[in-house]
């Protein structure tokens, strides 16, 4: 990816695997603040730890979206192999996969016939945070979430968000 700045064009940086999901985290945080969302990160979304989301989002009207963060076609496909990822949508009212624009851009063409008609969406995230994010396929909105499962999370998250001492 380039930009252009007073004119001339740069490369912009390539992020390590080590740094793409915590950059991601943060522009997620900030994209969604904006919004009035409260992002948490690695939060456990079925009981005994089974599943964990890399960002659950959720605003005052208790709307829940999980963001799983991925590095590179074999992360993704890693989740896509043992099904795990389609476990995460009973757990949230929309789910999406989150990408770098330089990953997305390798790996969009084996991504969206897996992703096209599951529900599921993709965001994308600039590389160097100086353009606006898209979100490439929007997610389903899921009006269906169980009320047992949703009222767990939110007290899970206040409970994780108060002091105990």
């Amino acid at each position: 990816m380039a930009y252009i700045k007073k004119g001339v064009a740069k490369s912009t940086p390539s992020l390590s695997r080590a740094d793409t999901a915590p950059h991601i985290k943060s522009f997620i945080q900030k994209f969604y603040a904006r919004k009035n969302f409260s992002s948490h990160f690695e939060i456990g979304v079925a009981k005994h730890g089974s599943y964990q989301a890399d960002v659950l989002a959720i605003n005052m009207k208790r709307h829940l979206i999980i963001f799983e963060i991925k590095s590179c076609w074999a992360d993704f496909q890693t989740d896509n192999k043992k099904g795990k990822w389609r476990n995460y949508l009973r757990y949230c009212d929309q789910f999406y996969f989150a990408f770098t624009q330089e990953v997305w851009d390798k790996v969009k063409d084996r991504v969206l016939p897996i992703v096209k008609d599951s529900g599921a969406g993709v965001f994308v995230v600039p590389s160097s945070g100086r353009y606006q994010a898209s979100k490439v396929v929007k997610a389903a909105k899921k009006l269906v979430l169980d009320d047992d499962i949703r009222l767990w999370l939110v007290t899970k998250l206040a409970c994780k968000a108060g002091q105990w001492n």
